[in-house]
C-alpha cells in the first residue's frame, strides 16, 4: 500500500525499489514507534483492499510535505485500484481519525495534489487546506475531537 500511496500510477517502480525511496523509507523505518497507527481494509477472504496509516515526523531529515507540527501525525492512505469508489477510503479515514483522536492526536495532516480526485474525499471528511507545500501539493489538516472520558468516573 505504501508503494500505491507514494507514487503516481505512471511512475510506480518495482516494490523493492519503491521501499528504498527516501520518501517511502521514512514511513517504514522503525515502524511501530509511539504514535504510529494503521488501519487495514480486507475482504472476507483476508485480501488487502486498502490501508490508512499515520506517523508523527520531526522537521529534520527527508522533507515530508504534509508536515504541520510535531504533535500532528501525517496521514497516508491507499486503496487498491479495483476497489476505489466503494467507500473504503472514507471508512479507513474515519477509523484512523477515531483511533488517532483516542490516542490524543490533536489533528491529522496530509499532502495532496490540487487535481488529485482524493482531495474531494478529504474535504468532505473535514480536512482544510492550511498551506502550500514546496512541491506544489496542498497541505491539509483535520482537527480531531479529544478522547472521550470514560463513563462512571
Amino acid at each position: 500500500m505504501m508503494r500505491e500511496a507514494g507514487f503516481p500510477p505512471a511512475r510506480r517502480p518495482p516494490l523493492d525499489e519503491a521501499l528504498r525511496a527516501p520518501h517511502v523509507a521514512q514511513w517504514l523505518d522503525g515502524w511501530g514507534r509511539d504514535g504510529d497507527l494503521a488501519i487495514l481494509a480486507v475482504d472476507d477472504g483476508g485480501a488487502l483492499l486498502g490501508a490508512a496509516w499515520c506517523r508523527r515526523f520531526g522537521s529534520d531529515g527527508f522533507p515530508n510535505y504534509g508536515f504541520v507540527d510535531h504533535a500532528t501525525p501525517i496521514l497516508a492512505i491507499a486503496v487498491d485500484e479495483p476497489h476505489r469508489g466503494r467507500g473504503i477510503g472514507a471508512a479507513l479515514l474515519a477509523a484512523l481519525a477515531a483511533a488517532a483522536g483516542d490516542a490524543g492526536a490533536p489533528a491529522l495532516s496530509l499532502s495532496v495534489g490540487p487535481s488529485n480526485r482524493a482531495r474531494r474525499l478529504y474535504e468532505r471528511i473535514g480536512f482544510v487546506h492550511v498551506a502550500d507545500a514546496p512541491n506544489g501539493q496542498l497541505v491539509m489538516r483535520l482537527p480531531l475531537s479529544p478522547p472521550r472520558e470514560p463513563y462512571g468516573c
